[in-house]
């Protein structure tokens, strides 16, 4: 599978301390806003400046050891807003030294990503679902109804915390053994005022969701789901890969657009297209 490389600068700034009890180890903590670099090549030479965009901020906190011959360690992470962070260590050792000018020091220093995290949404539930076969009219047949309750939430601190609870109705009905249509209405559990992250969330995720499956073949599947509020469509793709018979792995192409992608930013209208593999029919 092809990754798309992500290339971009920050400018961070901050201020570094001694690490207590210690002559060789500091601590520094440096924050960088949403900007963008812009370079102007003329005759009279090359001049740069960062002109500040809107949007969330990154947070370098990094420990350099330093050693006598300038030579230094350094580990730490970086947080990129509410999109997830990294950890990284230098890769061998950096280097730093008085600046030419006279003015502070300049150095080089490579690092290499140990870790990391991203969303980290997640959404437990309790249902009861009653199997039924009830006939209706064209051919299509109530295969079940049920009730459910479900706790959706980031495990963010504030300001990037989201949760909400909701109480639903479902059912599904089917066609044959290619068509297949289910759906939710809910409600959401009110909660205290003062500890609500998402006040308006029904505003943009509704109060209802629908999603309508077709079985082409063996081997292909598509699918499209939607829900309420000031709406979102995602569209799906599923590929058997191997034998259809004893296979559970499909590949899987998705396309969202509208809001609620992602719990923390739940109120912003989202364009994404995803490639990756599912296990189904387990």
């Amino acid at each position: 599978m092809a990754m798309r490389a992500v290339a971009f600068a920050l400018r961070f700034t901050g201020h570094g301390r001694p690490v207590p009890g210690s002559t060789t180890r500091r601590q520094a903590r440096t924050v960088a806003p949403s900007q963008a670099w812009r370079t102007v090549i003329a005759g009279t030479g090359v001049a740069g400046e960062v002109e500040p965009l809107a949007g969330e901020s990154a947070v370098l906190e990094s420990r350099v050891e330093r050693s006598a011959d300038g030579s230094f360690v350094e580990d730490g992470t970086i947080t990129y807003g509410s999109a997830g962070s990294i950890a990284f260590d230098t890769v061998g050792r950096g280097h730093v030294g008085p600046a030419p000018d006279g003015r502070g020091s300049h150095g080089v220093v490579m690092w290499r990503v140990t870790g990391g995290d991203g969303l980290t949404d997640h959404e437990p539930e309790v249902m009861y679902s009653y199997p039924l076969d009830y006939k209706l009219p064209g051919g299509w047949r109530l295969r079940y109804t049920g009730v459910g309750l479900a706790h959706q939430s980031n495990g963010q601190d504030l300001p990037y915390s989201r949760s909400w609870n909701r109480a639903y109705l479902m059912g599904g009905i089917e066609l044959g053994d290619q068509f297949t249509i289910t759906g939710r209405v809910w409600t959401r559990v009110s909660e205290n005022a003062a500890n609500d992250d998402n006040p308006d969330i029904t505003k943009y995720l509704g109060n209802a969701d629908l999603r309508v499956t077709w079985q082409i073949d063996r081997m292909n599947q598509v699918a499209a789901w939607a829900h309420g509020g000031k709406g979102a469509v995602r569209l799906e793709w599923f590929k058997v890969i191997g034998d259809p018979v004893r296979s559970n792995l499909r590949l899987q192409t998705q396309l969202f657009y509208g809001y609620g992608d992602t719990l923390v930013d739940y109120n912003r209208k989202r364009t994404v297209f995803t490639i990756g593999l599912a296990l189904v029919d387990f």
